[in-house]
C-alpha cells in the first residue's frame, strides 16, 4: 500500500510544478541608450526596445517571456548569440562604393540619415537611374541604383548594376551569362542571388537589394510596389485593344473568365497574436481591392500556428469571394488548440495539397494563375524549412529550375507583420520577378494598415466605393463624436455666392468628378459661375481646396412652389441635384480624405455587399433595410471639425406612420390635413425620441448624406432635405417627441441618377 501511496503522492508534487506561473524578471534586460514597454512578465508577455530618433535596437528588437522564466535569449539576425548589453545604435545606409566604371563623392566609412551621395559616369559610360541619392530614415537610399552603362555595348543585356552594400561576381552580360550578388557581412540579400541573361535582353529574377535588420520598407513604397505588382497580375487584357501599350513587364496578361486561385496564409501562433486581428482586417480589405478588378478569384484561406485550419477550401465550388471575405471575417483564432507553435512548412504543405488536388481534378489546371499571400513573422519553431515545400508548389504548378516562363502562373507574396522578422526566410519563400516586389517588411504591424489603404487609393480604384478609415468596432460611434475626414472622406461643403454673400450646404462625393447633394441648396439665379464644391483631397494640403463647377442638374419635377396655390408654400419633393465638376483639372484626386461612398442598386455596392454577381436592386434594398427601424447616420461640419449625427430610420409598419404624421407639425404646414400631400413616398423620416433620442439636422446641413454602414463600407440611402422643427438655436438640441427629419430616398430616384452618373453600373 505504501509504494502506489509515494507514486501519488510523487506525481502531485509534478503536477503542481508544472501548473506552477511562469514569470520573467525585468532585472539586466534595460538598453543601453533606450527604454523598454512589457505586456507583462508572465510566459508569452513581449518585451519591446526604444531608441531616440534615427537610432535602432541592437541585435534585436522585441523579446518574449518563454516557458523557461527567461527572455528570448539575446541574438543577432543570422542566430549568432550576442552576450553583451543591447544597444542603440545609428542609422545607417548600405555603403554604396561598389559603383563601378564612374565616381562617387563623397567617399566614407559610414553614410547617416540625411547624407548626400552623387554620382557620374566615366567618358564612354552613360548614367542610368538615380544621379543623386539620400539616406533614409528607414536605412535605404532614395531613388533606384545608379549604373555607368557602355555607350557602344552591343551584349544581350545591359549592365544589371552592384546595388549599395552588396558585390557582384560576373560582367558579361550575353545570353545565358550569369551574375551572383551577395551582401556585405550585417546585411540581408532580398531579391534574386543568381540572375541569367536572357534572349528577350531581360536578366531573371529580381533586382537583388542588401537591407540590415532594421531596413524596413515605407507605406508608400509597398503600396507602390503591391500595387504595381497587382495591376500587372490582375490586369485583365482588352480585346478590343490587343495592342494596347501595357506599363509592367508580364508576359502573359488575364484574359476574361481567365481562373484565378488566390491562397491566403495567415500566421496565428503566440509570437503575432496580438496582430492577428489586424493583419485579418488587412487581408479583407486587399480582397476587397482585387473584387474591384474584372476577375473573381477562387479563394483558400489557412490559418496556422502548431496546426493549420482550413477557413476556406479552394475546392468549395458554392464559395463565391463574398463568402470568402465573410467566413475570414467571422473567423477567430482561439479555435487553434496550441498557438506557441510556428509551422510555416504545415501550411505550406496545406496549400500544396489543394493545388496537388486542383491539378488533379481541373483539365485546365495549366491555364490556372495561383498566388500564395503570406502574412507571418516567419520565426519557425517547429515543422521544417518550408522552402522545399515552396520548391514543390512551384514543380506543381510547372516552373523549372532555370525559371522558365511558367513561372508567370504563380505568385508568392510575404508580407512581415511584427517588429521582429525572419527577413532571410520571407525573402527566400517570395517570388522573384523582374521589375516587381513579392516581398514587404513593415516597420510595424500598424503600418500593414497603411500600406493596404495607400494602395487602395490609387486613382484607379474609384470602384472601391464607401472605404473610410475605420473606428474600433468594438467601441461604436457615440453621438457627436468629432473624427477627421478620413472617416468621412465622402463628405464636401458646397459653396454658393449671392449678392455678396456665402451660404452653404453639403454634399457626397459619388465619383471623381460627380458630388451629390439637394436642389433646394441652389435657386433660379444661380449656375457653375457662383457654386464651388470644397474638398480636401490633397495630403499635401491644409486648406479645403476649391473645384469649379461645369453643370449643376437638379432633379426634372423638382418644384418647391409647385404647391403654392393649394396652400403648401413650400414643397421639397424630388430635392434633389447633382453637381458635375468642371475639367480635368478639378476632378477628385482619390485620397484618405476624398473617396466616394457608395450608391444603392449599383454593380460597385453590389461589391461591397459581398453579394453575388447575379443578384438584384432589390437584393441590395433587402440587405440594406432589413427592419422596421434601422441604423444610421449623417454628418455635420467640415474637416477635422465632423461629427457623426446618429438616427433611426422609421422604415415600416406603425414607426413610420408616426414619423411621416409628425409632418404636420412644421410651421409651414400648420393647416394641413394630411401629411401625404408633403411626405411622398420617396422620403426616408429620422427623428423623435423611440427606440432611442435621434440627433437632429440643422441649417447648413442640407444636401448632406444619410448613411448605412454595412461589411465595413457606407452606403448613402439618402440626401438631407428639411425637418419639421427649429432646433438648433442657439445651439444644437437633440431630438423630441415629435421633431423629425425628412431625406430623398435614393433607391426611388434611380431613374435620375442613372444618366447623371454615367460611370456606375446602374442594377434593376
Amino acid at each position: 500500500m505504501g509504494t502506489p501511496l509515494f507514486i501519488i503522492s510523487f506525481f502531485t508534487l509534478a503536477s503542481y510544478a508544472r501548473s506552477a506561473p511562469v514569470t520573467c524578471s525585468l532585472d539586466d534586460v534595460s538598453i543601453k541608450g533606450g527604454w523598454l514597454s512589457q505586456t507583462g512578465t508572465e510566459y508569452g508577455s513581449k518585451l519591446t526596445y526604444h531608441c531616440p530618433e534615427n537610432q535602432y535596437p541592437h541585435p534585436m528588437p522585441e523579446r518574449r517571456c518563454e516557458r523557461t522564466g527567461q527572455w528570448t535569449r539575446l541574438k543577432t539576425f543570422d542566430g549568432a548569440r550576442y552576450t553583451r548589453t543591447p544597444e542603440c545604435k545609428q542609422i545607417i545606409c548600405p555603403d554604396p562604393s561598389g559603383f563601378q566604371h564612374g565616381a562617387l563623392e563623397p567617399s566614407q566609412p559610414l553614410y547617416y540619415i540625411g547624407d548626400t551621395t552623387t554620382y557620374q559616369c566615366y567618358e564612354g559610360y552613360e548614367l542610368y537611374g538615380s544621379a543623386s541619392r539620400i539616406c533614409q530614415p528607414n536605412g535605404k537610399w532614395n531613388g533606384s541604383t545608379p549604373i555607368c552603362v557602355r555607350k557602344s555595348d552591343e551584349e544581350a543585356c545591359t549592365d544589371p548594376g552592384v546595388p549599395a552594400g552588396s558585390r557582384r561576381t560576373g560582367n558579361s552580360f550575353d545570353i545565358d551569362d550569369k551574375v551572383t550578388y551577395e551582401c556585405a557581412r550585417g546585411l540581408i540579400l532580398f531579391g534574386s542571388k543568381v540572375r541569367v541573361c536572357q534572349e528577350s535582353g531581360e536578366w531573371t529574377g529580381s533586382e537583388p537589394v542588401c537591407y540590415y535588420p532594421y531596413t524596413y520598407d515605407t507605406p508608400e513604397e509597398a503600396a507602390s510596389k503591391l500595387g504595381s505588382s497587382l495591376n500587372a497580375l490582375l490586369e485583365v487584357s482588352n480585346p478590343e485593344k490587343p495592342n494596347e501599350k501595357k506599363d509592367h513587364a508580364r508576359k502573359i496578361i488575364l484574359k476574361q473568365n481567365s481562373i484565378l486561385h488566390i491562397y491566403i496564409v495567415l500566421d496565428t501562433s503566440d509570437s503575432v497574436q496580438d496582430q492577428f486581428e489586424q493583419s485579418k482586417k488587412c487581408v479583407m480589405d486587399l480582397m476587397d481591392k482585387i473584387s474591384a478588378y474584372e476577375v473573381s478569384p477562387k479563394y483558400a484561406i489557412l490559418s496556422f500556428a502548431s496546426t493549420t485550419i482550413t477557413v476556406v477550401d479552394i475546392a468549395d465550388k458554392k464559395m463565391d469571394p463574398a463568402q470568402a471575405i465573410q467566413k475570414l471575417e467571422e473567423f477567430k483564432s482561439d479555435v487553434h488548440s496550441d498557438l506557441t507553435g510556428t509551422n510555416i512548412k504545415g501550411a505550406m504543405d496545406k496549400v500544396y495539397d489543394m493545388m496537388s488536388a486542383q491539378k488533379a481534378t481541373l483539365k485546365n489546371f495549366n491555364e490556372v494563375r495561383n498566388v500564395i499571400i503570406l502574412l507571418t513573422d516567419g520565426h519557425v519553431n517547429m515543422g521544417g524549412d518550408p522552402y522545399p515545400t515552396v520548391r514543390k508548389i512551384q514543380y506543381l504548378v510547372g516552373t523549372n529550375a532555370s525559371g522558365d516562363a511558367r513561372d508567370e502562373y504563380l505568385d508568392i507574396y510575404g508580407f512581415g507583420v511584427t517588429n521582429d522578422v525572419d527577413k532571410d526566410l520571407i525573402n527566400r519563400l517570395t517570388s522573384k520577378k523582374n521589375n516587381e516586389n513579392h516581398y514587404f517588411i513593415l516597420e510595424s504591424p500598424e503600418k500593414l494598415r497603411e500600406t493596404f489603404d495607400k494602395m487602395i487609393d490609387e486613382s484607379d480604384s474609384v470602384a472601391l466605393c464607401g472605404i473610410y478609415k475605420d473606428t474600433d468596432e468594438q467601441k461604436p460611434l457615440k453621438q457627436g463624436d468629432s473624427m477627421k475626414q478620413e472617416h468621412y472622406p465622402w463628405h464636401v461643403s458646397i459653396q454658393i455666392t449671392r449678392h455678396g454673400k456665402a451660404e452653404s450646404c453639403k454634399g457626397s462625393i459619388v465619383g471623381n468628378k460627380h458630388v451629390l447633394t439637394a436642389a433646394h441648396c441652389f435657386t433660379t439665379e444661380d449656375d457653375q459661375s457662383n457654386v464651388k464644391v470644397l474638398i480636401n483631397d490633397d495630403d499635401d494640403q491644409k486648406k479645403s481646396k476649391d473645384k469649379k463647377v461645369k453643370a449643376i442638374h437638379l432633379h426634372p419635377n423638382y418644384s418647391i412652389y409647385s404647391k403654392k396655390n393649394q396652400g403648401i408654400d413650400e414643397f421639397y419633393d424630388y430635392d434633389i441635384a447633382v453637381i458635375e465638376l468642371n475639367e480635368t483639372i478639378n476632378t477628385i484626386k482619390i485620397s484618405p480624405k476624398a473617396r466616394p461612398i457608395c450608391i444603392p442598386c449599383t454593380e460597385e455596392s453590389r461589391r461591397a455587399l459581398r453579394l453575388k454577381p447575379e443578384t438584384t436592386c432589390k437584393d441590395q434594398i433587402e440587405n440594406l433595410f432589413s427592419q422596421d427601424i434601422v441604423d444610421a447616420f449623417f454628418v455635420t461640419g467640415i474637416e477635422s471639425q465632423m461629427k457623426n449625427m446618429n438616427v433611426k430610420i422609421k422604415l415600416k409598419n406603425q414607426p413610420q406612420l408616426k414619423c411621416n404624421e409628425d409632418a404636420k407639425m412644421a410651421p409651414l404646414y400648420t393647416k394641413l390635413k394630411d401629411w401625404r400631400e408633403v411626405v411622398t413616398d420617396r422620403f426616408l423620416c429620422t427623428g423623435g425620441t423611440e427606440p432611442e433620442v435621434d440627433e437632429v439636422t440643422c441649417k447648413g446641413d442640407s444636401g448632406g448624406s444619410l448613411v448605412i454602414k454595412r461589411k465595413r463600407r457606407a452606403f448613402q440611402v439618402g440626401v438631407i432635405s428639411w425637418g419639421n422643427m427649429n432646433l438648433c438655436q442657439p445651439k444644437r438640441k437633440q431630438s423630441t417627441e415629435h421633431s423629425r427629419d425628412y431625406y430623398i430616398n435614393l433607391l426611388k430616384v434611380q431613374d435620375f441618377l442613372e444618366p447623371k452618373l454615367p460611370h456606375l453600373k446602374f442594377k434593376k
